[in-house]
């Protein structure tokens, strides 16, 4: 596992006390959200494919689930895969008429980027051509700096209306 030093996080960890509880929930969630942002943009950038679809369907979501709560987590992830709890995800209706044709339509039936783990991982028939995992070796110290600064700007913004 890569580990990664960021200068001036220590800083920011002491001002982020110094602010009131539910200010710094809010300021430390964005700040995380911020950094997942960069990692998100240079995943879509490295996608092999042009239609188009596949970076449309790269997300970033705050994962609540099973993390414990002092700590924040984001996770950037290709929309109608596997969820956490391990159920497909399906598409039931679509916007408009309830008894429409797209009723009981699944999730590959609605165009979404199943093929982005072939692409990721290879098949027996097909040599891989990763852009996940490269992406977040690219960008990971991007995102560290870019989650510091923000946090930075946004505590300095947080104090001055204190006073």
């Amino acid at each position: 596992m890569a580990s990664l030093h960021v200068l001036g996080m220590k800083q920011v960890g002491e001002a982020l006390k110094a602010l009131p509880e539910k200010i710094k929930d809010k300021v430390a969630a964005k700040s995380v959200m911020e950094g997942s942002k960069v990692i998100q943009k240079a995943v879509q950038q490295l996608v092999p494919v042009d239609s188009g679809l596949l970076k449309d369907s790269i997300r970033v979501a705050r994962r609540r689930k099973n993390v414990p709560k002092e700590m924040i987590q984001y996770v950037v992830f290709v929309r109608g895969t596997q969820s956490s709890s391990g159920r497909r995800n399906t598409m039931k209706t679509q916007r408009g008429s309830k008894k429409g044709p797209n009723m009981n339509r699944t999730a590959t039936q609605v165009n979404l980027p199943y093929y982005w783990y072939f692409l990721e991982f290879g098949t027996s028939k097909m040599s891989k051509r990763p852009f996940m995992v490269p992406a977040f070796a690219s960008s990971a110290q991007d995102a560290l700096n870019r989650t510091r600064d923000y946090a930075r700007q946004r505590i300095e913004k947080e104090i001055a209306k204190a006073k």
